[in-house]
């Protein structure tokens, strides 16, 4: 059982990384094999996001890999039908073979590893889910606001990357380097978010985005002076522009408050 946990858990760390690496430097793996980038590399960086998502799943199955089985069923379907699809997409000449390289730490490492949780699935349990109406179910301890605490802001934060050119104008022009502001405030939000997942790093996770939110204000309020609306960018009537300062943002400070309570 122990090593199916970490099996688990080494490969939740690896799509998370994965994930993060592909939603950040969309073109950088194509870069590596010289294959020519994507002509829209938001369809790989949903990929990204998709593998991250499975880390999450694995690793909260690896609390319990027997009960929590189909997780790890679903992720070994899609290891299989993933390089199955790159070589009927390969003998049409669609992808190159370079594109096969991503498939070995993807999927291929982890097909006899997941073999042998689902073995011992079929051997202990003959398929059958185990009950769990009768259990309390939190994750890591987590409860459902503070699991969508962090879905919130790692998604808030990825974005900061893939739209960049959103936030340019809801900067404020008085403050110098706004590229830098907008990086630094998207990983700040994945930091702190993917903090709130371990109890010993909930409180001051929250805290963080506490900290990023009061620092946000400026840029609302900046936002409002420009008559609610930013050329080429982000226009709302004057009312929601209020409505979300004085209204949705104290919610969001209170939201991360109430987060950091153990």
């Amino acid at each position: 059982m122990n090593l199916h946990r970490t099996t688990l858990r080494l490969a939740a760390v690896y799509n998370v990384l994965w994930g993060t690496w592909v939603v950040l430097f969309p073109n950088h793996f194509f870069e590596l094999v010289g294959m020519a980038p994507l002509n829209h590399p938001m369809v790989w960086q949903g990929m990204g996001m998709v593998i991250g998502v499975y880390g999450l799943g694995y690793w909260w199955a690896s609390y319990d890999p027997m009960r929590h089985w189909p997780i790890v069923a679903v992720g070994f379907l899609g290891k299989i039908f993933g390089p199955l699809g790159f070589v009927f997409n390969y003998l049409q000449d669609i992808v190159p073979f370079e594109f096969s390289y991503t498939l070995i730490t993807n999927d291929f490492i982890w097909w006899i590893p997941f073999f042998m949780i689902l073995k011992q699935v079929h051997t202990k349990q003959r398929w059958r889910l185990t009950d769990i109406k009768k259990t309390k179910y939190t994750i890591s301890g987590m409860k459902p606001l503070q699991l969508g605490f962090f879905l919130f802001y790692v998604i808030a934060g990825a974005n900061h990357f893939i739209h960049p050119d959103f936030y340019d104008g809801l900067i404020p022009d008085w403050l110098p380097f706004p590229d830098v502001i907008n990086y630094s405030s998207g990983f700040l939000e994945i930091s702190f978010g993917t903090m709130v997942l371990f109890p010993k790093t909930r409180k001051w996770g929250s805290y963080g985005i506490i900290v990023l939110l009061l620092l946000f204000i400026p840029s609302h309020i900046f936002f409002i002076q420009q008559g609610s609306c930013v050329t080429d960018g982000l226009c709302v009537a004057p009312w929601i522009a209020w409505f979300r300062l004085l209204a949705i943002h104290p919610l969001l400070l209170f939201w991360a408050f109430r987060t950091g309570l153990k």
